[in-house]
């Protein structure tokens, strides 16, 4: 087994969310013996996503399941079993978020404004949402949160790749090919250690469906 090395930052982690990572620690360094680094948040390291505060809802629950599942395993052989079980559950996620049944809720993102909205110079779904609000007569600070779904990431269809979340009304989906791909990173940075990494995911899962 690779050795594993997460970022770990435990005042940022949700009170359930913290006993299923200390569960899954405490198996994989307990019967499994595995050697497992806890390191000092580092740039480009991959991190828990339900840790992060911009990360939707669906994303961080489906990787705090997961990491529920594999947390069950008290041997390498059940370990193994757990794995596949693991999968299982990203199958369901993923079927769940392609069949359309996702709730917008469940998929908002929510960024922090550092300045201006009016004042970037560099555009951003983030920057796109904020003067979508801005032109609705919606007055933005610094240091405000925007709350957003992504709806065309890549902007094919000519119009807004994201929308404000306070603004939809239902009429429009969700980016189901943008949303796959948080779910499959977040779900491979638990299961790469295990040989499931996010490219590892893609080909299973391809982000078009």
């Amino acid at each position: 087994m690779k050795r594993i090395r997460w970022r770990w930052s435990p005042s940022n982690i949700p009170e359930v969310a913290q006993r299923q990572w200390r569960a899954l620690y405490e198996t994989l360094t307990g019967p499994v013996g595995a050697t497992v680094h806890l390191l000092e948040p580092e740039k480009d390291l991959p991190d828990m996503v339900f840790t992060a505060s911009d990360m939707p809802p669906f994303v961080k629950k489906a990787q705090a399941e997961i990491v529920r599942v594999l947390s069950e395993a008290r041997s390498i052989e059940a370990l193994k079993a757990k794995v596949q079980d693991a999968l299982e559950v990203l199958s369901g996620h993923l079927v769940e978020l392609r069949e359309g049944r996702v709730p917008l809720n469940e998929l908002v993102i929510r960024k922090r404004l550092s300045k201006d909205p009016l004042s970037y110079k560099k555009k951003s779904i983030l920057t796109e949402v904020a003067e979508e609000l801005v032109s609705r007569g919606v007055a933005l600070r610094p240091g405000e949160k925007v709350d957003y779904v992504i709806t065309d990431f890549e902007g094919r269809s000519g119009g807004p790749r994201a929308r404000a979340y306070a603004t939809m009304d239902g009429s429009c989906g969700y980016d189901v090919g943008k949303y796959t791909g948080l779910l499959l990173e977040a779900a491979g940075t638990v299961l790469a250690p295990f040989g499931y990494d996010y490219q590892r995911l893609v080909e299973i899962a391809p982000l078009s469906a």
